[in-house]
This record gives structure tokens, C-alpha cells and sequence, in this order.
């Protein structure tokens, strides 16, 4: 704009020295002033070219700024990128380490509620081994009892009564002695009586109503016995489906228990399978920065080629703007020998200014060579750098993908864990109920071998009772 302002400036002076011209003077001269007006218009016109052409330039050189600038904004961004890649791939480690920390220790519980529970099952194991023995036993000293029983009643009566009608007193005495504390009295009456009497009949008169009433003592006891073996012969059954209960709870309890114990190690498999694949997607993470960060390599290298391309850039500016000053200079210098040399040496300074702006074009032409050359590599580095712009967004996306799935994952595992020990407390909750169950079956067992010691201490009189019996006539 300066430079079209000077080559105004010089027309119109040319013009006025033009109108100056009388119609006396040389018409040779007005010709060649008109020539060097003409001359002067078309150097005008192409300074006028010349200098849209560098403001074109100028403009060419603002968006080589403008791209440097954004090189230098993706560069920051990039540095932000991987400043928050390694933030996540810091906090994905910590949340890896806290989650394989937490299943390593719910593993452990796990085995070790399982460990306890086995020794649990083991010690009912064996508690139900000694109730089974306990109760054959039982059934053992009940069918011996049994035995005896039918023994005592199988006995010859009819040997008793003969030894009585001989005579035998020592005989009668021991039975009478066997009797029970309630009729020691009556038999020893019995005995006096046959002492004192010397009459056969009336001895065996009397013994004979003694061994009435004896019989009818035995056959209450041996009706109260029937009812205490009937009694028992109930307690027996009950007391074996007690144990067939006890063994069907103890199956049932150990099924669950093995089921448990299947459901455990699968969710240990699990829990390890999740870890192995935590680490599978850990070491494809490694993969995938050590990628990016080969990939910001050339990145790096592109951004100095771009810092290079602005310097260059750079110094076509400050060439442009010194062939600016030459040319603003050239016009000084042609307005000022056109002011002194006068119409006659126009012509040599129109040659010279010809000269001078052919120079200037040739600098112009070779400018905007290289100034193409510069938008070619500038354009390529764009295009190069937008395409590591996608490749990171998409390589961000794919990230976050990744993080966002790894977050499922942990919550699902969280709830894993916090589901088994909610099983294994149900499991410990059901422990002290069987606990329960077998003290129970405990205290019963124990009831009922108090009630067999009875039984065994009460033989005797049983025996007196039936030796009673045999007393028949």
C-alpha cells in the first residue's frame, strides 16, 4: 500500500510536469513524456500485482503462525495426554493391587472357614460313630435283658413245688430270703410257722395260702416288668428313629456342606480367573502406552519439522518485508532522480527501475517457490499431525473403554465377595443349630443309659420275683 501510494505520488507529478509542457516546445519531448507516463502506468500496475502478491504471502505466512501455534497447542495437549495416561495407568495399579490384595484375603477366609468346617464335620463325624455304638450297645444289654427275661419265665415250676412237698426247708428259706424287702416280713412269719408246726397239712395249708398271695405279688411285679420292658421296647424304637434322623441331617448336612465347599472353589476358579485376565488387560495396557509413547516419537520429530518449517517461514517474512524496504527504497530513489536529472534522463531511469523490478520479480517468483514448497510440507505436516490426533483419541477412547469395563469387572467382583462371606455366615449360623441338635441327642442318649443302669440295678428283685413265681402249686 505504501509502495502504490509512492508510484501515485510520482504520476502525478510526472502529470503535472506533463500539463507544465507549452504547445511551443519540442512535440519529440511530449512524446516521450507520454511513453514514460504509459511506461510508468504499467510499472505501477505491476508494482500493484507485485504487492497483492506479497500480502497474499503475508497472509500465508499469518497461517503458518497460526499452525505453528496449534502445533505448539498440540504438543501441550499431547503432554497433557500423557501426563493423564500415566495418571490412570497409576491409579489402575492401585486399584489392581487393592483388589488382588482383597480376593487373596477373601480366598484365605474362605479356605480357612471351610478348613474349620471340615474339622467341624469330622468331630460330628465322629460324635455320630460313638451315639451309633452307644445305641447298639443299648440294643445289645436290651436284647440281653430280654434273653433273661424269657429264661426267668421258662423255669420249672414244678421242680420248686416237689422240693417244697419233701421238705426242703433250707431250700424254702433261701427263696423266701430272695424275696423283695416289702414281704421279707411274711415269709419270715412263713418260716416260723413251719418251724413251730410239726403237721405236714397245716404247713402246707398255710404255704399254700402264703404262695397264693406270693403269686399274686409276682404277678403284679412281673405285669409291672411287662409294662417297664414294653416302656423300653418304645424308648428303643424312638431312640433309633432318633439316630436314622440324626444320620439322614448329618447326609443331608454333609451334602450341603460339600455343596458349599464346590460353590467356594469355583468362586476361588473364578476369582483367579478374574485376576489372570486383570493381568492379561494390564500388560495390553503396558502394550498399548508403550505404543503411544513410540507413536509420540515421530510426533515429536513432526513438531520439530514444523518448528523448522516456522522458522523458515519466519525468514521468508523478514525477506519479504526487506524487499518491501528496497522497493520502497527504489521508489525514493526513482521519485528523486525523476525530480533531478529532468525529461531527459527518464528514459535511463525507467531502465534502471525496469531492471530493478525484474530483479524484484525474479526475488518475488523464487519467494513464492519456496513459499509453496513451505504449504506443501505444511500441509503434509497437518495432515500427518491430525492423523496422530485421531490415532490418539481413538487410542483414549479405547482406554477409557478398558478402564470403564475394569471398573464393571471390580464392582462385580466386589459384589462376589461381599456375597460369600454373607454364605459363609449363613453356613456359621446353621453350625450351632446342628451343634444344638446333637447335645440334644446327646442328653437323650445319656437319659436313656441312666434308665438302662436302672434297669440293671433292678435285675435282682426281678429275679427274686420270678423265683417267687416258680413257687406254684
Amino acid at each position: 500500500m505504501f509502495s502504490s501510494r509512492k508510484a501515485e505520488l510520482s504520476r502525478s507529478r510526472w502529470e503535472a510536469a506533463c500539463r507544465e509542457l507549452l504547445p511551443s516546445d519540442d512535440p519529440k519531448l511530449a512524446e516521450l513524456l507520454e511513453s514514460d507516463l504509459e511506461d510508468s502506468r504499467t510499472c505501477e500496475a505491476l508494482l500493484d500485482t507485485e504487492n497483492s502478491e506479497l500480502l497474499a504471502q503475508l497472509k500465508e505466512d499469518g497461517n503458518c503462525v497460526e499452525l505453528n501455534e496449534n502445533t505448539a497447542d498440540h504438543e501441550h495437549t499431547s503432554g497433557d495426554l500423557i501426563s493423564e495416561l500415566r495418571k490412570l495407568k497409576r491409579t489402575y495399579e492401585t486399584i489392581c493391587w487393592n483388589k488382588d490384595k482383597e480376593a487373596t484375603e477373601a480366598v484365605q477366609k474362605l479356605q480357612q472357614k471351610i478348613e474349620e468346617l471340615q474339622v467341624a464335620a469330622c468331630k460330628k463325624d465322629d460324635e455320630i460313630g460313638i451315639l451309633q455304638a452307644e445305641a447298639s450297645a443299648c440294643i445289645n444289654k436290651l436284647v440281653v435283658l430280654k434273653g433273661k427275661l424269657d429264661e426267668m419265665r421258662s423255669l420249672d415250676k414244678d421242680i420248686d413245688i416237689q422240693k417244697l412237698k419233701v421238705g426242703q426247708h433250707e431250700t424254702l428259706e433261701r427263696k423266701i430270703a430272695s424275696l423283695p424287702n416289702i414281704q421279707s416280713k411274711e415269709a419270715g412269719n412263713v418260716v416260723g410257722i413251719i418251724q413251730k408246726n410239726a403237721d405236714h397239712g397245716a404247713i402246707t395249708g398255710e404255704l399254700r395260702a402264703e404262695l397264693r398271695k406270693l403269686k399274686q405279688a409276682y404277678e403284679t411285679l412281673s405285669s409291672n416288668k411287662d409294662k417297664e420292658i414294653s416302656k423300653l421296647l418304645e424308648m428303643k424304637d424312638f431312640l433309633l428313629n432318633q439316630l436314622m434322623r440324626m444320620d439322614k441331617d448329618n447326609a443331608e448336612l454333609l451334602q450341603k456342606k460339600e455343596v458349599e465347599a464346590a460353590q467356594a472353589n469355583e468362586a476361588a476358579q473364578k476369582l483367579q480367573q478374574n485376576v489372570e485376565e486383570l493381568e492379561v488387560s494390564v500388560r495390553y495396557k503396558d502394550d498399548e502406552i508403550g505404543r503411544l509413547r513410540a507413536e509420540a516419537g515421530p510426533l515429536k520429530i513432526k513438531e520439530v519439522e514444523a518448528a523448522q518449517a516456522n522458522e523458515a517461514a519466519q525468514k521468508l517474512q523478514q525477506n519479504v518485508e526487506e524487499l518491501q524496504g528496497i522497493v520502497r527504497y527504489k521508489d525514493d530513489e526513482i521519485g528523486r532522480l525523476r525530480a533531478e536529472a529532468g525529461p531527459l534522463k527518464i528514459k535511463e531511469v525507467e531502465a534502471e527501475a525496469k531492471k530493478a523490478v525484474q530483479t524484484l520479480q525474479q526475488n518475488v517468483e523464487e519467494l513464492q517457490v519456496a513459499v509453496r514448497n513451505k504449504d506443501d510440507e505444511i500441509g503434509k505436516l497437518r495432515a500427518e499431525v491430525g492423523h496422530l490426533k485421531i490415532k490418539q483419541v481413538e487410542a483414549a477412547q479405547k482406554l477409557q473403554q478398558n478402564v470403564d469395563v475394569l471398573q464393571i469387572e471390580v464392582r462385580n467382583k466386589n459384589d462376589e465377595n461381599c456375597r460369600l462371606p454373607a454364605e459363609a455366615a449363613n453356613a456359621e449360623k446353621k453350625v450351632p443349630a446342628l451343634e444344638g441338635k446333637l447335645l440334644e441327642m446327646h442328653s437323650l442318649v445319656k437319659e436313656k443309659n441312666d434308665e438302662i443302669q436302672k434297669l440293671k440295678n433292678w435285675q435282682p428283685e426281678s429275679l427274686k420275683c420270678k423265683c417267687v413265681s416258680s413257687i406254684a402249686v
